[in-house]
């Protein structure tokens, strides 16, 4: 063996140079990232599970309670959850904790907004305050695993309420200060001590790859309860990987019917089966499976676009009262904008050039009416079309620059108040690709909270045999919220029929009133930002009197430091002459604002044929200041 190399990983050996002499070899590369699957295969070169589980897992019979129960005290019932731990839970969720708790072999299916994260760190919080009662209840820390350092991190921070002995098994910079000081003393440690520090933590979590590897140790560790979050997302293998060898307790929080586990090898997961998870092969064979049946996040109209999918779902009360989406002259902010330009094919991907430039100016557009970009979300059905909604994020500049854009599958177990989805395809055929699976269209239909707005060829969708897309034209032709063009209104009540990109930048410019509210806004900031370059000539000016006059300077240095106060003296009286003159524009264009609003109220503005330039004649009627320099008559009419 190489010196230095783990003695448990024989990837090397010394060779005989004289071996490789005149011979040809091959090399043979990996299409995806090989270290996650070299540690499962390992795992499973180990038959590490041939007892584990093996009525549930292999035979499909009734799950029994986990083995630690007999360890609990005589005076512990399940009824005691109504009152302790589970307040807080909704009938559902509190079905699915008891179900969860008398099965070693424990499933829970949670469509989107239905709190699955929330349901699973109540479970851990209540395995943590039953080892605080029953100290020898169960061995070892509980081990969180799911498919991504995101969801890991989402359960930790949640975790936090009610322990700070956490760790993250392989955390960022970011980690040592947001879990605690348990965490910062395992990040410091050396390996040896980092078995010990984990078995004083309450919570383990990681990855399913980082669990694989880490399987000797977490054997050590004795772990008997394992919860593995997202679990339709994650491929079986890497879920039995993750399983260390004294588990009693398997349970798998996810929703079979939201995106399939990523298989590389698409052939592979055809034939082999590799795109079903373990979770969704077990409710295929029977076992039981309580499903959550209340979701949070949509408002009502955006849930019945999965209604299909999901026919028991319901509505909480707090769903109902969303507000309407400023700038949209719509009630219910929902609606498709239906393109019927063809899409265009690149390599094996597809993009839409029209939707992606009107995605990323509706976003744009909604930045102005008041929204923050992180409550924005642009999701793309390709990476193609991904490329260019950035780009022309990127070319409006500005906040659009720091609007979120994703692909769908990268947005799994996340939400935003508003979602603009584009939708890519579109041709005559029907030919719609994986948009087809309903898994897919699930996860797309259902990121948004209050606001979404969907671009594609709604008749390509519907023709293409999918049920989900069908439904979803047929609920949107109903309460008639699909066409060509997306309703917008400005703050005064103008509107526009936003058909194109560069519909959305007229509207985004609105009316003759937006128009001198926005010269107003950006005088405000000319204003700030010579005010601020005046402060600092200031403080500059302090400390070079203070240079002039210090004796212990040589003569030389002196004299530089007098010259240098003079150039910033000049600088300062320049500054100064030129912040009266933006104040006092300020101050005449907010005037002007001011006397347009009272000119609105008392209907003396007409929105559809008032410009900018007619609105001005109104104001000097009036009596209104307008003398402006030329600098900021240029602003206001441009």
């Amino acid at each position: 063996m190489i010196s230095g190399v783990n003695s448990d990983e024989k990837y090397f050996r010394m060779l005989d140079q004289s071996e490789f002499v005149g011979k040809t070899y091959h090399l043979v590369e990996s299409a995806a990232f090989y270290f996650p699957y070299l540690h499962v295969t390992n795992a499973l070169r180990e038959n590490r599970f041939q007892s584990l589980f093996t009525d549930e897992i292999v035979r499909g019979q009734t799950s029994q309670p986990p083995a630690y129960l007999s360890h609990v005290s005589s005076g512990w019932r399940i009824a005691h959850l109504r009152a302790d731990v589970v307040r807080g839970l909704n009938k559902s969720q509190a079905a699915a904790f008891e179900s969860v708790l008398q099965r070693r072999v424990a499933l829970v299916q949670g469509p989107p907004g239905t709190g699955k994260t929330y349901l699973g760190c109540k479970i851990a919080e209540y395995f943590v305050s039953l080892k605080g009662t029953n100290p020898n209840v169960f061995r070892g820390p509980i081990l969180v695993v799911t498919t991504t350092n995101h969801a890991v991190h989402e359960f930790l921070s949640r975790c936090l309420l009610f322990t700070n002995k956490l760790i993250h098994g392989y955390s960022d910079k970011h980690g040592r200060s947001q879990y605690g000081e348990l965490q910062e003393t395992y990040d410091e440690s050396s390996q040896h001590e980092k078995t010990d520090i984990m078995r004083e933590a309450d919570i383990l979590a990681m990855t399913t790859t980082r669990a694989a590897y880490m399987r000797s140790t977490l054997d050590l560790l004795g772990i008997n309860i394992v919860i593995v979050e997202e679990a339709a997302e994650a491929l079986e293998a890497f879920v039995l990987a993750s399983i260390p060898k004294n588990v009693q307790h398997l349970i798998q929080i996810g929703d079979h019917k939201q995106l399939q586990p990523s298989c590389s090898h698409h052939a592979l997961a055809g034939s082999h089966n590799l795109d079903l998870s373990l979770f969704e092969r077990l409710i295929n064979n029977g076992l039981e499976c309580p499903m959550l049946n209340e979701q949070r996040r949509m408002r009502p109209s955006i849930k019945k676009l999965v209604a299909n999918i999901y026919p028991s779902l319901t509505n909480h009360p707090s769903t109902a009262g969303r507000p309407p989406v400023k700038g949209v002259d719509l009630k219910t902010p929902v609606f498709f904008i239906n393109k019927a330009e063809p899409e265009t094919r690149e390599g094996t991907g597809y993009c839409h050039a029209q939707e992606a430039e009107m995605a990323a100016e509706l976003g744009a557009y909604l930045l102005q009416q008041g929204y923050d970009a992180d409550k924005i979300t642009i999701l793309t059905t390709y990476r193609k079309q991904l490329g260019l909604v950035l780009k022309h994020l990127r070319h409006i500049g500005g906040d659009a620059k720091t609007i979120r854009a994703t692909c769908v599958d990268n947005f799994q177990g996340e939400e935003n108040e508003i979602i603009i989805l584009s939708l890519v395809r579109s041709n005559s055929s029907g030919c719609i690709g994986f948009l087809e699976k309903e898994n897919r269209a699930c996860v797309a239909l259902s990121r948004a909270r209050t606001g979404f707005f969907m671009l594609g060829n709604l008749t390509c969708l519907a023709a293409s045999g999918s049920a989900s897309w069908r439904h979803v034209s047929e609920v949107l032709a109903k309460a008639r919220r699909v066409g060509p063009a997306l309703p917008l209104v400005c703050p005064h009540g103008l509107r526009f029929s936003a058909l194109s990109a560069a519909d959305v930048r007229e509207a985004k410019e609105g009316c003759a009133l937006c128009r001198l509210a926005a010269a107003l806004a950006e005088a405000e900031r000319f204003t700030e930002t010579v005010a601020a370059e005046l402060d600092t000539v200031k403080m500059e000016l302090a400390a070079l009197t203070g240079d002039a006059a210090n004796e212990e300077l040589t003569p030389e240095e002196r004299l530089e430091a007098l010259a240098k106060k003079a150039a910033r003296l000049n600088t300062k009286k320049r500054l100064e002459r030129e912040l009266r003159v933006r104040e006092a524009e300020e101050k005449a264009l907010r005037e002007q604002c001011g006397e347009a609003e009272v000119l609105f109220k008392q209907g003396k503005v007409d929105l559809a044929t008032e410009t900018l330039e007619s609105l001005q004649k109104k104001l000097s009627k009036s009596g209104v200041a307008f003398e402006m320099s030329s600098l900021m008559k240029r602003l206001v009419l441009t």
